[in-house]
């Protein structure tokens, strides 16, 4: 896994942490913002590491459709990026992007 899938699931874990369960929260913090090794984890809780993998791959792929119906990631970046843009602009360019942000919501 790269550094860029890395920052992807953590994003995601921090719009839809709250919809995990405890322990899905526990092994993805300690595995993602932790960077703890399937073992550690294992040793660390008292599972087998087989299950560590198995709850792993199981809620990033809850995850991420979570993100494909809710959408809730993409939505953020897509403000950010217009949010950007309207610190550069006159008033009626600001007017059009607030009409896009608007179907953001």
């Amino acid at each position: 896994m790269n550094i860029n899938d890395k920052i992807y699931i953590n994003s995601l874990l921090d719009f839809y942490e709250g919809l995990l369960t405890d322990r899905q929260n526990e092994i993805l913090e300690m595995y993602y913002r932790k960077d703890y090794s399937m073992i550690e984890i294992s040793t660390e809780l008292n599972i087998s590491k087989a299950a560590v993998s198995d709850i792993v791959k199981r809620t990033v792929k809850q995850l991420e459709n979570y993100e494909k119906k809710l959408k809730n990631f993409h939505n953020y970046n897509q403000r950010m990026k217009l949010y950007g843009k309207l610190e550069m602009l006159d008033i009626k360019e600001i007017l059009l992007i607030i009409k896009e942000l608007k179907e953001c919501e």
